[in-house]
């Protein structure tokens, strides 16, 4: 975030998350072990370094007993996609299976699964556009940023 901005390193981030789930999709469909585990990374380079711009818009958004709560929410959220992955990728494998077979049952699944990603990096869009409008041009660290502290009572005053 200090070469790009947040907004741009959030977008950016949520981008690369994309680019290794399709990678490791396509080594699916190539029967290839070697990119499986190059998407993996990449997505993994992009997870980790979404995560700390998602922790760092908290910090910036929100102070005190209003931050705990965010990351507590945070890390609900990831749990419970994590539960609802695990539930249903098994289904969604066995219906892609009665179209495709094999390794393509699994690369399309995986494609399919990807959608989840294109959803994270139109949010990392929005919020870019968000913080765009909150803060203005301003996309220096926070320390240069307004004092003000946003609470979550304010999100239902909020207006584009």
């Amino acid at each position: 975030d200090r070469i790009f901005g947040i907004r741009i390193g959030t977008v950016l981030y949520a981008l690369i998350v994309f680019i290794g789930q399709l990678i490791f999709a396509l080594g699916s469909l190539l029967d290839s072990f070697n990119v499986m585990l190059l998407g993996r990374l990449v997505f993994g380079i992009g997870g980790e370094s979404l995560a700390v711009a998602q922790n760092y818009y908290a910090v910036l958004w929100f102070k005190g007993r209003e931050l705990n709560m965010i990351f507590g929410l945070q890390l609900s959220f990831a749990r419970v996609g994590s539960a609802v992955n695990f539930i249903t990728m098994g289904h969604l494998y066995d219906f892609i299976n009665l179209y495709f077979k094999g390794r393509e049952a699994l690369g399309v699944t995986l494609l399919v699964a990807s959608t989840t990603c294109i959803i994270s990096f139109v949010c990392a869009l929005f919020l870019a556009c968000l913080d765009f409008k909150a803060r203005g041009g301003d996309n220096t660290e926070a320390k240069k940023s307004s004092k003000e502290v946003v609470r979550i009572t304010d999100m239902k005053d909020f207006s584009p």
